[in-house]
């Protein structure tokens, strides 16, 4: 709000005519106080150079930025649209608020008989590019976050126009936010259905391996979070992965290697009474060895490793996405967890063989009643613990990145070996040793360079920069 307030001082102390647009609009037709659908407050101004384009030789674009930077914003220019992004000075965040200044020219135009001249928008990218001079002039006020602004002078016919009958309605039962809620929470499925295998999975992988070997083996998330980050992520992105990033993945990787040798050298298996003969099993003693390739632990954790990648890397590109970045982040959580919750049930009715003799209300209930009655205290804090997992993971993935999360993530075997060790008595060997010393390295390299991407807003807009034109003497 006080970012509003600020470009409306701008605007009057500069002498230059502004009216809230496009969903702004409806803000103050509405009454309401802010855009909760979206990150910005649309303000459009008259081009106040006359027919001195942003596009013309000499540069009237880069004196209108320099004047509103005298004012403490940081300034964005889109050349291709047109477009001003204000922002408080020292603020580049992508997701910060800001406020878009759209930018309208006087056009002749022959296909208005009763006006020779109308507003036309220079921005490519917007359905409706022009408005009847008649329809915006003069001006009018209206009360707006406190203030008396001015909006045009026939603003509900500009909103009735763009958005339809339903502009007037409260946000929420707009027919437009309610077919975009429910295309959202329907997208919400896929990843909800991998972290729902995902963390059923944890718990039989957390039954075969030690926790250091078991966070160990997830690393190997990185490199596949990668592969699955270029195809998935960088078709919002300009930046792609660099040789160093490449490079600090791959000695993440090896890391991880190194301590599945030592399981796989250690790990000993008990001779079953279905084991066939054509299994490749190798004695020792009393005791059988199972290699790491028919190890069918290792393969479920190939498994949990797929699954917490393409879900990680498909939530932040819905996080970032247009569609849903009009949704609160805390409504999407909803969504997913929402989601979650009937994968759980599908999954729990397909295991209900498990114990014939109970159905899956039973099932339910006598869980629910075990740990109500105390018997399964640890169960409510590990539910407790992973839903602030989820919490603070979308809020990781909404401004950073999945690399940067799997990177972050590995720092949990430093916390995990020691916490092994304390709890469980489990020792921490020299090559757990090593193989953490190479990880910590991979982090350390990869904290050196990054990956710093911006967002696209539209597939044809190009990266952003601030165009410059050396001005003539002349």
């Amino acid at each position: 709000m006080q970012l509003t307030l600020r470009a409306v001082d701008m605007f009057n102390d500069l002498s230059i005519p502004f009216w809230p647009d496009f969903q702004s609009l409806l803000n103050v037709l509405r009454n309401e106080t802010f855009n909760s659908w979206d990150h910005d407050v649309d303000l459009s101004i008259e081009w106040p150079y006359g027919l001195n384009f942003a596009n013309s030789k000499l540069n009237y674009t880069e004196i209108f930025i320099r004047k509103i930077e005298k004012y403490g914003f940081t300034v964005t220019f889109r050349p291709k649209r047109k477009l001003l992004s204000l922002k408080y000075e020292g603020v580049t965040s992508v997701h910060q608020s800001h406020v878009d200044i759209w930018l309208w020219s006087r056009q002749y135009s022959t296909n208005h008989s009763e006006n020779k001249y109308v507003l036309e928008l220079l921005d490519y990218s917007i359905k409706y590019k022009t408005r009847l001079i008649s329809h915006i002039y003069p001006l009018k006020f209206a009360t707006w976050l406190g203030r008396n602004i001015t909006i045009p002078y026939d603003a509900h016919t500009i909103a009735l126009k763009e958005y339809g009958t339903s502009y007037m309605k409260p946000t929420v039962f707009r027919v437009n936010c309610i077919h975009n809620l429910f295309n959202v929470f329907f997208l919400y499925l896929a990843p909800a259905a991998l972290y729902c295998l995902y963390n059923n999975l944890a718990f039989l992988n957390l039954s075969s391996y030690d926790p250091t070997t078991y966070f160990l083996l997830l690393q190997f998330r990185v490199v596949v979070t990668a592969v699955i980050f270029q195809v998935i992520i960088h078709i919002r992105y300009y930046k792609r992965l660099t040789c160093i990033q490449w490079l600090s993945l791959f000695i993440l990787t090896f890391g991880c290697i190194i301590k599945q040798f030592e399981h796989s050298s250690t790990s000993t298996v008990s001779v079953s009474k279905n084991t066939t003969e054509t299994e490749p099993l190798i004695t020792i003693g009393r005791t059988i060895v199972l290699p790491s390739f028919t190890d069918i632990h290792f393969i479920w954790m190939l498994v949990q490793v797929f699954c917490s990648c393409f879900a990680g890397v498909y939530t932040e590109y819905l996080l970032k996405n247009d569609r849903s970045i009009q949704v609160d982040i805390m409504l999407q959580n909803t969504f997913m967890y929402t989601n979650s919750i009937v994968c759980n049930i599908v999954l729990l009715i397909l295991f209900e063989e498990q114990q014939p003799s109970m159905t899956t209300t039973n099932n339910f209930f006598n869980t629910l009643k075990s740990i109500i009655s105390g018997q399964q205290l640890l169960v409510p804090l590990i539910i407790l613990n992973n839903a602030a997992i989820g919490l603070v993971t979308s809020l990781f993935l909404k401004s950073m990145n999945s690399i940067l999360k799997t990177f972050a993530s590995a720092l949990e075997l430093f916390f995990t070996s020691i916490l092994a060790w304390l709890i469980f008595s489990i020792p921490i060997s020299g090559s757990t040793c090593l193989a953490i010393i190479i990880v910590s390295t991979a982090v350390y390299l990869y904290s050196t360079n990054p990956v710093v991407n911006l967002p696209k807003t539209s597939v044809e807009e190009e990266p952003t920069v601030i165009e410059t034109i050396t001005i003539s003497k002349n």
